[in-house]
């Protein structure tokens, strides 16, 4: 998780929100290197967000509350969704599901993120709650930055 950590707080040292993060555009190299792909709908910071009529851009399963809501994508979009990503990491599957994409995109507003200790006993509770702030619904409780979520994960 750290080389992931470091390859979007690269691009977020350069005003670069990702938009799409997700396990599939991440890729361990034959060099044993991890790299972050796919930056099709990445958004300079500061350019101003066209909004599609009914339509979010982004993968639903890692999709921030935010942008569902039609609200300009920031780093704390990303870091919900890197948020996402490392609970499917410990858990196997993501927190929300559904095949229909505005119902999925329902569960990222209102659902509350069911919480891995009631399916894996041996995370530690230390670690649920960095996921837990990386998903917050509020974004103001989220972490602001990529080196405060590492820094966590770090031990702190």
């Amino acid at each position: 998780m750290k080389e992931i950590l470091k390859g979007v707080n690269a691009c977020h040292a350069v005003n670069i929100i990702h938009r799409d993060l997700k396990p599939e555009n991440i890729i361990l190299t034959s060099s044993g290197a991890i790299k972050v792909l796919d930056f099709g709908i990445a958004v300079i910071d500061d350019y101003e967000v066209k909004k599609h009529a009914n339509q979010v851009v982004g993968t639903m399963k890692y999709i921030a509350p935010e942008v569902v809501k039609f609200q300009k994508p920031t780093i704390q979009s990303d870091i919900y969704a890197l948020g996402i990503i490392l609970y499917e990491l410990l858990v196997g599957k993501p927190p929300f599901f559904h095949k229909n994409p505005q119902i999925l995109a329902a569960k990222h507003i209102k659902e509350p993120m069911p919480l891995i200790h009631e399916i894996n006993k041996n995370i530690p509770q230390s670690l649920e709650n960095i996921i837990l702030k990386a998903t917050a619904k509020n974004i103001n409780d989220r972490y602001r930055t990529i080196s405060e979520l590492s820094n966590d994960l770090d031990g702190g």
